[in-house]
């Protein structure tokens, strides 16, 4: 029997990046966006071992500054630098992509350049990343849905197909809208008008996207609360951090006031820790750039009792959904996890077999394999490349 040895390092060769638009099967739309087709980029990475990476990222230039053409630029800037390093364990690559992220490059891109270089280096060391990260353990929280803007009755036809325990919906900064929404929601299968989920945590939370003023946001807040509902986020925009702070500290004990936007860097978690300007974090892996920056500010978060939950950007692939399953089954303390919405929301995936939640939000499946444990087919790929 022929014996192949493992490498004792990892070198790359070869990067390119693929824009990616996979038309939606409804147009999602919410405060600052709308949109009928995914906006994110694949990175493909050779090693010289002859493996392949894929790594991706949602950039959105209201979050991060970042677009498409942005995050090209600066991976191909980035390109000899890549080459130049020789990864022999994921602690090698955990100092590549914090360090980038702390001399000022887009957390989009390295988000996706850390989860490339992640995905090579399982294969390469025959390995998944649950084994490589130490993870034993799953975490079983159901899935969140999530409700973009839209006529009701085009979007319960949809949403009557799942049974979630746990909704969030666009929210406008009109409180009728708003009302009805809730109402709405409460009425379908799974909900049973409940207030909390079984696990306790709110069956029902608002996603303002910075679009209320402070006038507006007491009036929303106030509102829902005497409804039951007490989950809000990022309710007023970045800029107005003292708006934030005063929701904080009139709503705090009774609701979780939910920093979204306002969260894309570790500097903005401690700011916003000394300002008390939030008390409940909404991470997303592309927004933060990638497993190992957003375990570092969930960690400080940890350290200061604030609460943490995964969030996800609309059109998601396989690709970061299965980066996100494995960053929550290393946080089982998460209050909640959006995304693997698959071809629920997308016409079609990089893979054959989409990473998605059954009707009731759960994974019926977790990924296998080397890497991430996707199996990217490079001819979809190419298709929906723009």
């Amino acid at each position: 029997m022929t014996v192949f040895a493992i490498p004792r390092y990892m070198d790359v060769q070869k990067i390119h990046c693929y824009h990616l638009r996979i038309p939606l099967r409804l147009t999602f739309g919410q405060a600052n966006q709308s949109t009928r087709s995914s906006d994110s980029i694949v990175l493909h990475l050779e090693t010289t071992q002859g493996e392949i990476g894929y790594g991706e990222c949602g950039p959105r230039t209201y979050v991060s500054g970042e677009n498409a053409l942005r995050v090209r630029k600066t991976l191909a800037q980035l390109a000899d630098l890549i080459y130049s390093q020789h990864f022999a364990k994921v602690s090698d690559i955990q100092g590549f992509v914090l360090g980038l992220l702390d001399e000022g490059y887009g957390p989009a891109a390295v988000c996706a350049l850390e989860l490339a270089l992640l995905d090579a280096w399982g294969k390469v060391h025959q390995q998944s990343l649950w084994k490589a990260f130490g993870v034993n353990d799953r975490n079983v929280m159901p899935y969140s849905g999530i409700v973009p803007y839209g006529k009701w009755e085009k979007l319960e036809p949809l949403l009557k197909r799942f049974r979630f325990r746990q909704w969030k919906f666009k929210a406008r900064t009109d409180w009728h809208f708003n009302a009805q929404r809730i109402e709405q929601l409460r009425s379908l299968p799974g909900m049973n008008s409940a207030v909390d989920s079984p696990d306790g945590h709110p069956a029902i939370r608002l996603d303002a996207n910075g679009a209320w003023s402070l006038a507006q946001a007491q009036h929303n807040i106030e509102q829902a609360l005497a409804q039951e509902v007490n989950s809000f986020e990022q309710a007023v925009a970045v800029e107005q951090e003292a708006a934030a702070r005063s929701l904080t500290a009139t709503y705090g004990q009774q609701a979780r006031m939910i920093a979204d936007e306002a969260l894309v860097t570790l500097q903005d978690a401690q700011r916003i820790i000394a300002h008390k300007s939030y008390n409940h974090f909404n991470l997303k892996l592309s927004k933060n750039g990638g497993i190992f920056n957003a375990l570092r500010i969930a960690n400080l978060a940890h350290q200061h009792g604030i609460p943490c939950q995964l969030g996800a950007q609309y059109g998601e692939t396989s690709l970061l959904s299965a980066a996100g399953v494995l960053f929550a089954d290393m946080l089982p303390e998460l209050t909640a996890r959006e995304g693997a919405l698959g071809t629920y929301l997308l016409q079609d995936d990089l893979t054959a077999t989409p990473l998605m939640v059954d009707k009731y939000g759960k994974l019926p499946k977790p990924p296998t394999g080397y890497g991430l444990g996707v199996e990217v087919d490079e001819l979809r790929l190419k298709q929906y490349s723009v």
